[in-house]
């Protein structure tokens, strides 16, 4: 489905309807990743839409964190 050198809209609304079900996405993430005939500009979307939920991750660790680690500081209204 994914493996042609031109994606038709139908194989991008596909792609993006599994991207939509939890633990599927990630099935189908691994599979396109490292099968060698995945065309290559889905490739290369599914790599920066990994860093990008990546960074997002790390991102909210160090917000949180940082959060957590300020909300003991204030007084307490108790």
């Amino acid at each position: 489905m994914y493996q042609r050198e031109h994606l038709s809209v139908g194989d991008w609304i596909g792609y993006f309807i599994f991207m939509l079900m939890p633990g599927i996405n990630v099935i189908v993430w691994i599979m396109l990743i490292r099968s060698k005939d995945t065309n290559k500009s889905l490739k290369s979307f599914m790599i920066a839409q990994f860093v990008i939920v990546a960074l997002l991750i790390v991102a909210a660790f160090v917000f949180g964190s940082a959060i957590m680690a300020l909300s003991e500081e204030l007084p307490s209204s108790y």
